[in-house]
């Protein structure tokens, strides 16, 4: 009888066996499959807010141009170009400055912005300018790259709470011999905080600068999916990698024309939690 019952605990043993690695290996294929799932689904995200961001800012430079046909900015009166200038500004509340500018980058009139915009009913969406915001968008205007090319847009730069670009466009006429450029500033922090909305609570989308540098976050040298290399890469990259000391899914699309990057990334445990239930 006890024999009976040793050849009957084995045997229920073995019988566990197979169930217990048929259930192994069905949640390990339910793992790839969701993981599959979630990467396709970060590509697709992450390749929407890169044509998003692309097409924002883009279209914003498309506006200067258009601006700049407003006056012929060489015989104009400096009123005339003062004029061009606040309609330049009133278009966008994300133009926080916006100025002409010579081939060595001083300026024509005087630079429109606002100190305090929330003084003034119909312009408070735009963005406060200081001195110093002043001088530091003076330094960053892509000068050189406007006139070799006839338009550019430099990269982001700011800090988390006011990230920013600066773009410039090279009008037709010159002004006593010298070439212009109508140039602005450009807040980045509506765009930026519109993309992150598309992301979910456990699920976050960056924008980066071509030095991987989070825009509108304290966040450097932000790692990727793929092969590691300085910069950005010009091609899509998706997948598990590393961060630090943490494991995440995450997929990478280049933004368009501009130079910068979209990344959409979620930790791999938070991610594969409904399969991480099934062996509970």
């Amino acid at each position: 009888m006890r024999l009976f019952h040793k050849l009957a605990l084995l045997l229920s043993a073995l019988a566990l066996v197979p169930l217990a690695v048929f259930a192994a290996f069905g949640v390990g294929r339910t793992n790839e499959a969701l993981t599959e799932r979630i990467e396709g689904e970060q590509a697709r995200l992450a390749s929407h807010a890169a044509t998003l961001t692309s097409t924002r800012v883009r279209s914003i430079l498309r506006s200067l141009s258009l601006y700049a046909t407003y006056a012929d900015f060489g015989a104009a009166s400096e009123e005339v170009l003062t004029g061009v200038l606040r309609v330049a500004y009133r278009q966008s509340d994300d133009i926080t400055i916006v100025s002409v500018v010579d081939e060595s980058g001083e300026p024509v009139v005087a630079s429109v912005y606002l100190e305090d915009p929330e003084s003034t009913t119909t312009l408070r969406r735009h963005e406060a300018v200081t001195a110093e915001d002043l001088e530091e968008h003076g330094r960053r205007v892509p000068l050189d790259a406007a006139l070799a090319s006839g338009a550019a847009i430099g990269p982001p730069y700011g800090d988390a709470e006011r990230p920013r670009v600066a773009m410039a466009i090279e009008v037709p006429e010159r002004r006593e011999g010298r070439r212009l450029l109508l140039v602005a500033e450009v807040s980045l922090g509506r765009l930026v905080a519109s993309l992150r909305a598309l992301g979910t609570e456990s699920e976050e989308l960056l924008v980066l600068g071509p030095g991987r540098d989070a825009i509108g976050r304290e966040e450097a040298a932000v790692a990727l999916p793929g092969p590691t290399a300085e910069g950005l890469p010009e091609e899509p990259t998706v997948g598990v990698y590393r961060d630090g000391g943490r494991r995440r899914l995450g997929a990478y699309a280049p933004v368009p024309v501009l130079g910068w990057g979209v990344l959409v990334r979620q930790d791999e445990s938070t991610a594969l939690e409904p399969t991480a239930r099934l062996r509970r």
